[in-house]
């Protein structure tokens, strides 16, 4: 590492870092572009404005403490985030915080359960008095608690899922009784008895169910078209919930069909809800490009009667031509590198997933996207990115995606799915992350700052792993596909299908170029280079999902199947392929799950293959075994009779683990099993799916488990033990950094890459 790179690196560690609680999570560090995934449940302290935390849907929790500009991320043996409901905080106690179902007295440091077992499913919403009465939301109705969350009692009377609760309407009787409100996504309901007994509410007004937001005497219902004039958005209460009145006042967009063909769709909707005091913001869906049709997040201050777009978050609003459309005004968002370097628009606009105004202060809004976060300070006149930070000592970048993408640097806020974490040979400067969604990044400077490398790729938007020529300076080949997740439950399901193929850089990853001819338009997941052949037609092997292994004798420029032996008719989820250093080629064979992608059968195991003859004939050494849901494998570099394979468990199929072999697959034996992750932070069962094997010491192996963290075995899987200190909950494969094997990085599903000790 240069004197740069540690100059950053220790200065991001301590900005992520000062007021760590755990010691072992200082000893690791993320990098790479941040943000990246979808954000939700936003939410900032009324004690101090600029304590927030936001989840991910990858389970991620995130705290920061100055604002935005850095995050830690929370052990996942701590709390994992939820989507659907943002912490909620003790009015009079600044550091007593209440999370999906979980309490902190250290100001969101660490958290214990409320109850356990708890009494409800996903918990949607919560709020806290100062006399320690909690009511909490969930999918399965309402839960109270009058001492503080020690015992819980279920509200009777409410059905289904709680959407939200009225804070605006709790009132302390002189019994110290509190009288509140909450919705439903069919009803709203009412208690003045400390929720004891509830009202049904006449919801007079209403033109149709289906609520989506309320907060605050106000809440959000679908929009319709009804005799050419727009019904539903926003309706306000004042008598708790009994009759309600539209609130779609002035300002707001009322208009019918589409505007253009940028518009989101021929009516306008409403969904997202906040308020605080006086102040009222909504997320409108809009029905065109050009304001006032725009997709943006409104302001009301005088209960809905007039509402004023806030957000204008696209580059091409300082254009001439919004001169001639009423109401634009030029851009006032800063943006992070997603719309530079991808699109404008490409996870949708701040507020689609997510909003939270400060209880004390209405002018602080946080907003989320399906890949970004973004804070407005002073009620929506400016906006500033949160997830991401460029890189000093450059040209900002232009407004056109790609044209100058930039070199970008973590805050911590990593929410990203990454597969591989790859160091150039011929460069250690040179550092790729293969990640989900946004591709390939790339660093020069020995992964301290990032940019863009997926140009001229047809499928930049997953790339599951690169491999270099070793004599070839510059040569590079990457799988890429337009489907994702491969091999966990989302994309395990029979009719995954979309295209992919082999891309193929002479420039060191900056550009790509297409060399698929010959392949079928399917999901490439793994390649593997054959290195005793000629430079310049080298032998490569590719593994297409759904199409078993195929293989180039011309340096990737033409393909030919080679499955004789790979039955495809029973199982065609070949995913990973390896080559050991002897020449023998291993392909492995995932889960198949049916039907449909929300079944949860697993009717056919997967299988392990081998070749010893360049892939022309292959045997299944699983065979002994059935194994439904096979991950990842490891073979020893000079005993290849002994193998490795992580094994997720598939539902009704209880043989998940970790099983070796040390006679080439004739027999496997079982390690850690079901009852080796129960009370480990995930769920009860057995999830490896990933194994890495130290390349200096083939006795010490390490497991990704999707939920359990990360595994190591030491004395070769008799026994092991659950790493602390990498926060995340769900891990793929750990990388040894090749100038310095006592440092890794370990890639994850959901949560980015994490660098430090090897462990």
């Amino acid at each position: 590492m240069n004197r740069l790179q540690v100059i950053l690196s220790c200065a991001l560690v301590g900005v992520l870092l000062t007021d760590a609680g755990a010691d072992a999570q200082a000893k690791y560090y993320p990098v790479g572009m941040g943000g990246g995934g979808a954000m939700y449940a936003p939410a900032s302290s009324p004690h101090d404005a600029k304590l927030m935390f936001v989840s991910c849907d990858m389970s991620g929790f995130y705290r920061s403490e100055d604002g935005g500009q850095s995050w830690q991320m929370i052990d996942f043996r701590q709390t994992k985030g939820n989507t659907a409901c943002p912490p909620v905080f003790h009015p009079t106690k600044p550091n007593v915080i209440y999370f999906s179902g979980k309490v902190s007295t250290d100001r969101g440091k660490s958290w214990k359960p409320l109850a356990n077992p708890a009494p409800w499913r996903t918990v949607t919403t919560m709020t806290v008095s100062g006399n320690g009465f909690i009511l909490l939301g969930a999918t399965n109705g309402a839960f109270v608690s009058r001492d503080g969350g020690m015992s819980w009692s279920q509200c009777e009377g409410i059905e289904g899922k709680v959407i939200g609760i009225g804070d605006f309407w709790w009132v302390l009787d002189a019994d110290n009784v509190w009288s509140l409100t909450l919705a439903t996504e069919q009803t709203v309901y009412s208690t003045e008895d400390g929720g004891k007994t509830w009202k049904q509410m006449a919801c007079a007004g209403l033109p149709w169910r289906g609520i989506r937001g309320f907060v605050e005497g106000i809440c959000t219902v679908p929009s319709k078209n009804v005799d050419g004039r727009l019904e539903g958005g926003i309706y306000v209460s004042r008598d708790r919930g009994e009759a309600w009145e539209s609130a779609m006042g002035e300002g707001i967009n009322t208009s019918l069909g589409r505007k253009d063909q940028w518009g989101s769709g021929e009516i306008p909707e409403y969904s997202r809800i906040e308020a605080s005091g006086t102040r009222v913001y909504v997320y409108g869906r809009g029905t065109g490009y050009w304001p006032p049709y725009n997709d943006t997040i409104y302001r009301s201050d005088d209960g809905g009667k007039t509402w004023e777009p806030t957000l204008f978050y696209d580059f091409r609003f300082t254009d001439k031509r919004a001169a001639d459309y009423k109401g634009v005004r030029e851009m006032n968002v800063e943006h992070g590198w997603i719309p530079y370097t991808l699109t404008w628009i490409w996870g949708g606009v701040p507020g689609r997933t997510g909003m939270h105004v400060n209880e004390r202060n209405p002018d602080v809004l946080m907003a989320t996207d399906g890949g970004e976060l973004h804070v407005t300070t002073d009620g929506g006149k400016t906006w500033r990115q949160c997830y991401t930070k460029y890189a000093p000592g450059q040209q900002p970048p232009v407004s056109i995606p790609g044209e100058r993408p930039g070199r970008w640097q973590s805050i911590g806020l990593e929410v990203t799915t990454t597969w591989n974490y790859r160091i150039d040979p011929h460069n250690h400067e040179r550092h790729f992350i293969c990640y989900t969604d946004i591709g390939l990044m790339r660093s020069e400077d020995g992964g301290v700052t990032w940019t863009d490398s997926n140009a001229g790729s047809p499928w930049g938007g997953n790339t599951y792993d690169i491999v270099f020529d070793p004599v070839k300076k510059g040569r590079v080949w990457a799988v890429q596909s337009q489907v994702h997740d491969i091999p966990h439950w989302t994309y395990v399901h029979e009719e995954v299908g979309g295209p992919g193929g082999v891309c193929v850089s002479d420039d060191g990853g900056v550009t790509w170029t297409e060399s698929s001819d010959g392949l079928p338009k399917a999901p490439a997941t793994s390649i593997v280079l054959e290195p005793m052949s000629a430079v310049g037609s080298r032998t490569l092997y590719v593994t297409l999902y759904g199409h078993g292994v195929y293989r180039s004798v011309d340096d990737g420029k033409t393909w030919r199947a080679m499955n004789r032996g790979i039955d495809l008719k029973t199982n065609a989820h070949s995913w990973l392929l390896k080559r050991h250093p002897n020449g023998t080629l291993y392909c492995c064979v995932t889960a198949t799950r049916g039907p449909g992608r929300s079944g949860n059968t697993y009717p056919r195991p997967g299988a392990l293959y081998k070749s010893i003859d360049m892939g022309e004939s292959w045997t299944n050494i699983l065979a002994s075994r059935d194994l439904y849901w096979p991950g990842e494998f490891a073979v020893h570099p000079t005993n290849p009779d002994v193998i490795y394979l992580a094994v997720h468990t598939a539902t009704r199929r209880e043989n998940g683990g970790v099983y070796s072999t040390t006679d080439g697959g004739k027999t496997w034996t079982r390690h850690l099993a079901n009852e080796d992750f129960r009370d480990k932070g995930g769920p009860g069962w057995a999830t490896p799916l990933f194994v890495t094997m130290d390349p200096e010491n083939p006795d010490t192996l390490y497991v990704g488990t999707d939920g359990h963290g990360l595994w190591i075995s030491r004395d070769r899987a008799k026994t092991w033990t659950q790493l602390e200190g990498v926060p995340f909950a769900n891990i793929h494969r750990v990388t040894f950094d090749p100038d310095n094997h006592e440092k890794v990085y370990i890639t994850t599903f959901g949560g980015g890459v994490w660098v430090g000790p090897r462990p």
